[in-house]
C-alpha cells in the first residue's frame, strides 16, 4: 500500500530482490486516473524480471461506460506492458495472473471480458502471446444448453 493524497493508501505493485531491496512499479497513468495496481505472477528469464498484474482505474461519474475498471498488463524490468483485454465492462477490460517467457515469446495468463454488455458482461480464462490475446474456450466449440462455461480464469502457466 502506498499514500496518495486522493485516495489514502492505494495497492501498488512491487517486488523485491536480494533480502530486502523493494522496487516499486509504474501505474502507467496519473493516480487522479489510476487507484493503484497489483503484481499477481512473477518470473526471472536471465536478468530481466517479468511481473504479471494489472491497474485499476477510476470511473468517473457520467462517463461510467469509458472509464475505470481493470486493465491487464505486465511489467519488464519495472517498463509497464499494456495487454489488450476484452470489451470494457464495469469490471474493465481483464487481468493477468502470471507469466513465463520461453524461447523469447512471453506468455501471461489470466482473464478477458467477453461480452459487450457494460453491466451483465463476464469474464474468460484467456492467455497472451507477446502482448495478442487468446481466448482458452471458443465460443462456437460450446454445446447448446452448457451454462456458466464463460465464467473462467487461468491463475498460473507452466511451460516446460
Amino acid at each position: 500500500m502506498k499514500p496518495d493524497n486522493f485516495a489514502g493508501y492505494v495497492p501498488k505493485a512491487c517486488h523485491w530482490r536480494n533480502a530486502g531491496n523493494r522496487t516499486d512499479l509504474p501505474l502507467g497513468g496519473s493516480s487522479m486516473e489510476i487507484y493503484g495496481a497489483t503484481g499477481k505472477g512473477i518470473t526471472i528469464d536471465g536478468g530481466d524480471i517479468y511481473i504479471a498484474g494489472y491497474t485499476d482505474w477510476y470511473e468517473f461519474t457520467g462517463e461510467e461506460e469509458t472509464t475505470g475498471g481493470s486493465f491487464p498488463q505486465y511489467w519488464k524490468n519495472s517498463t509497464i506492458h499494456d495487454l489488450p483485454g476484452g470489451p470494457l465492462t464495469n469490471f474493465g477490460t481483464g487481468v493477468a495472473n502470471d507469466i513465463r517467457v520461453a524461447d523469447g515469446d512471453v506468455v501471461v495468463v489470466g482473464e478477458a471480458t467477453r461480452d459487450t454488455s457494460y453491466s451483465d458482461s463476464f469474464t474468460a480464462a484467456c492467455y497472451w502471446i507477446n502482448g495478442e490475446l487468446h481466448y482458452l474456450v471458443d465460443q462456437n466449440d460450446v454445446p447448446d444448453g452448457l451454462e456458466d462455461w464463460d465464467w473462467g480464469s487461468a491463475k498460473g502457466v507452466f511451460i516446460e
